[in-house]
């Protein structure tokens, strides 16, 4: 992974996981998931963008810490239910939050070992009936150190 290209590399991850991919503000991530067509119980992944602080020694960039909020969203389940207002929490936790996490949680696990980045920090939540589309995602603030 190029040090400057972690939102390139992030994008290539989840299009090898066949899964949809939007970064950048809540704006530009709605206008991207509203142009999808969104299948049943597929993944979508989005970011934020990346806040990079080089480590330079001697005129030399040795290093990179990374910040950014990642998430993982589902609009239907497996069983083709869509997410919706009418749903309560834990009738979203059962049907997609609890599984988006175990995913999440995996995906940043291979893609910071595939990329030779340490995981300085991870903090999962939830955010329920995001964006127009009315996706469900789990994810939160991420730190990686290179």
């Amino acid at each position: 992974m190029e040090t400057f290209d972690i939102l390139g590399s992030l994008a290539s991850a989840a299009y090898a996981n066949g899964w949809k991919f939007a970064a950048g503000d809540n704006f530009y991530q709605n206008m991207e998931l509203l142009d999808a067509e969104l299948l049943p119980a597929e993944l979508t992944l989005t970011c934020t963008s990346f806040n990079i602080t080089p480590s330079i020694v001697n005129g030399r960039i040795m290093g990179a810490r990374y910040e950014s909020v990642i998430l993982l969203g589902r609009k239907t389940d497996a069983t083709g239910e869509e997410a919706s207002l009418d749903e309560t929490y834990i009738q979203k936790h059962n049907r997609r939050l609890k599984e988006l996490m175990t995913l999440l949680a995996a995906f940043i696990a291979d893609f910071a070992c595939d990329n030779e980045l340490d995981i300085v920090s991870f903090l999962l939540n939830t955010e329920i009936n995001k964006f127009d589309t009315n996706i469900d995602f789990v994810g939160g603030r991420i730190t990686l150190t290179l």
